[in-house]
């Protein structure tokens, strides 16, 4: 069954802009008037020739990939999601349904814990949470919910003394990769009513915060000073988007997160590290940040995605390789607003 498409706010840009400061930081956002329309019919096209790609470039295990098919399968499944597509529809319903069965499959093989044959990183494990705890409810397969209860038990054991998570499952220390992909699967699998402690939030809560560096703003791959003069985009966006996940709204730390955030180049929106997964977090985030933000990524991240899109449908290249076209399908379909996870 489609879900009925949603109005949502598209940008046009005025004249002015806000100033937003905050703790020594100071950036100039463009102030934007909106209003009501739905989605642009070119980014419509988009996503659906995007989606006809992923249908045809399903392997016949279900998976998609050849490298870190946990992820690229769970991604997958939310990029058929996201414009309100399900399990039980005729479309695409069979390539949701069979990646379904691939990540359960593989949980089944790993004890509960979502691993494949070429990696079997904590990363892939919290990605797999995330997508099947937003499919949960649009699915009436009944054995989603323990194989989620099991998963989801398995990233609250691992986490570390310092409230983080790293790439095995077990407890450890912290990095702002891994910390922020078990946070999105545990907020996730929290909405959809499986039982995340609060203890455990509040203590992923002070990990995301000591790694913002006090001095920039930045946040740091690690906790502490470490490496927050050599920012990345991707940093820029995980961190604010995991502090929202939190519920940790308005903290700070979180002001200032954005604040680095809405002061990168423009050049960003055609060029970065890790550049999909990138804009994945940053739409993201400035989508919870308000209108403000998200009028001012949005567009222009959708242009350059729209450009970039290739003969066949898909997007590709460099080492997101097999991950880019259902990340630019999330980002491009951030208006929709039909995952949960990620309503405001």
């Amino acid at each position: 069954m489609r879900i009925s498409e949603l109005a949502l706010r598209i940008v046009f840009l005025a004249m002015a802009t806000v100033l937003v400061a905050v703790e020594g930081l100071a950036v100039d956002v463009p102030e934007e008037t909106t209003r009501y329309t739905k989605v642009s019919p070119a980014v419509k096209k988009a996503i659906q020739r995007g989606l006809s790609y992923m249908k045809l470039s399903q392997n016949d295990d279900g998976s998609w990939g050849g490298q870190h098919k946990i992820t690229q399968t769970s991604l997958a499944i939310m990029g058929f999601l996201v414009p309100g597509h399900d399990p039980q529809e005729d479309l695409y319903g069979r390539q949701i349904d069979r990646a379904i069965t691939y990540l359960l499959t593989r949980a089944k093989h790993h004890g509960g814990y979502f691993a494949d044959e070429t990696s079997q990183v904590l990363y892939q494990h919290s990605f797999a949470v995330l997508a099947l705890s937003e499919v949960w409810g649009q699915s009436k397969r009944g054995d989603i919910g323990p194989a989620l209860r099991t998963a989801v038990n398995i990233l609250l054991k691992a986490q570390g003394s310092t409230g983080g998570w790293r790439y095995e499952p077990r407890p450890s220390g912290t990095d702002i990769s891994c910390t922020g992909t078990a946070i999105q699967g545990l907020a996730s699998a929290r909405e959809a009513g499986i039982l995340v402690p609060d203890h455990v939030i509040n203590k992923a809560i002070r990990c995301m915060r000591a790694h913002q560096s006090r001095r920039t703003g930045y946040f740091n791959y690690g906790q502490g000073g470490g490496d927050g003069g050599n920012p990345t985009l991707y940093r820029c966006g995980i961190g604010p988007l995991a502090l929202y996940m939190l519920g940790d709204r308005d903290s700070v730390v979180l002001r200032r997160g954005l604040a680095v955030l809405i002061k990168q180049p423009e050049s960003v929106f055609n060029s970065s590290g890790q550049y999909f997964l990138a804009h994945y977090y940053c739409v993201q985030t400035c989508y919870q940040a308000g209108d403000k933000y998200f009028n001012y990524w949005y567009p222009r991240i959708s242009r350059s995605l729209l450009a970039q899109q290739q003969a066949n449908g898909g997007w590709g290249g460099g080492s997101e390789f097999g991950m880019s076209t259902p990340l630019a399908i999330l980002i491009l379909g951030v208006p929709y607003r039909y995952l949960p996870i990620y309503q405001r």
